[in-house]
């Protein structure tokens, strides 16, 4: 499981979603970094891992990805988030995760 503070920046949220609506995938990246380094959560839509799928932030997914380890959480995860909506690096993160759970 992943423990995040449930902190968010101020105006973060709306500099994303304004910045994947224009597709300014710098600021994206730079709003992506800001959430990694500062170990907040990232919360747009309820849920830290389908905000990051919409708004592509496939290094977030990877990052939330390591605190995962069980298989339930992961298919709820999946089974939340539309598969159809997911970049093919986030789909290859969610099977390598898959994987690599003992």
């Amino acid at each position: 499981m992943y423990t995040y503070q449930k902190l968010i920046l101020p105006g973060l949220t709306e500099i994303a979603n304004i910045a994947s609506s224009f597709r300014m995938r710098n600021v994206i990246r730079y709003c992506e970094d800001t959430v990694i380094q500062k170990n907040i959560y990232f919360d747009v839509l309820g849920d830290p891992f389908q905000a990051a799928i919409i708004l592509n932030m496939e290094r977030l997914i990877k990052h939330l990805l390591i605190h995962v380890d069980n298989y339930e959480f992961l298919k709820g995860v999946i089974k939340r988030c539309e598969i159809e909506k997911m970049s093919k690096e986030t789909k290859k993160a969610f099977i390598a995760k898959f994987l690599s759970i003992p």
